[in-house]
């Protein structure tokens, strides 16, 4: 045997064996497994990810309530927050500024809020051509961008479920105005907001006869 046959040999047996591919039984069990995991895995993030656009929606709701509250006793003006439980969103509107002159009573905010046929928003004095008086009000009345949007509406998969006054009648349809006083005041007022009409948590963002806001969460079982 020569030296380049014996050389040739130990080269052929010192490469390394090639890499063993896998099976097609092999790659439907990895697939299976992978097909169970997002199975279990996608329907509990996309509720984490319902739950989650809930709370910061309630939160968002519950900025936009005490903005009004600062701004109303700021510019000595009644604001209201209007909520439409048809097209799903809220907005802010401001009352025309008149002092000590406030638009909403203090038996018309113990009585509750206003559904949609039962309140006007409140504007300036008009004369004989309905132009406003002169000097009749510091501020005019009109509506006040929120978040960058003259109304905000919910993102899908949040929903207004109702809305419950002082005295327990509960709306689900039409729009919903709450006056927030300048001397602190507002109609006791809790909004219930959901990513699941039946069966998801369900926030609630009060709005008490004090002044005072909050956000509660009710938990569904799961």
């Amino acid at each position: 045997m020569t030296s380049g046959a014996l050389h040739g040999g130990l080269a052929r047996r010192s490469l390394p064996a090639a890499p063993r591919a896998f099976s097609l039984v092999e790659l439907i069990i990895v697939i299976a497994i992978m097909g169970i995991i997002a199975a279990v895995m996608v329907p509990k993030y996309a509720s984490s990810l319902s739950r989650s656009r809930t709370r910061d929606e309630s939160n968002r709701l519950l900025a936009a309530s005490r903005f009004g509250q600062g701004m109303a006793a700021l510019q000595r003006a009644t604001y209201w927050l209007k909520i439409n439980l048809d097209t799903q969103s809220y907005c802010l509107e401001r009352g025309a500024s008149r002092g000590d002159d406030f638009d909403v009573s203090t038996d018309q905010l113990s009585a509750g809020g206003y559904g949609s046929s039962s309140y006007t928003t409140p504007s300036l004095p008009t004369g004989e051509e309905g132009k406003p008086v002169a000097g009749a009000g510091r501020s005019a009345a009109g509506s006040v961008d929120i978040f960058d949007e003259a109304a905000h509406t919910l993102p899908l998969g949040v929903w207004f479920i109702k809305v419950a006054d002082a005295s327990g009648a509960e709306f689900s349809s039409g729009e919903y105005a709450i006056p927030l006083d300048p001397r602190g005041f507002a109609c006791d007022t809790t909004i219930y907001l959901s990513s699941d009409r039946e069966k998801g948590d369900v926030y609630s963002v009060h709005i008490g006869a004090n002044g005072l806001t909050e956000v509660n969460v009710e938990r569904k079982n799961r």
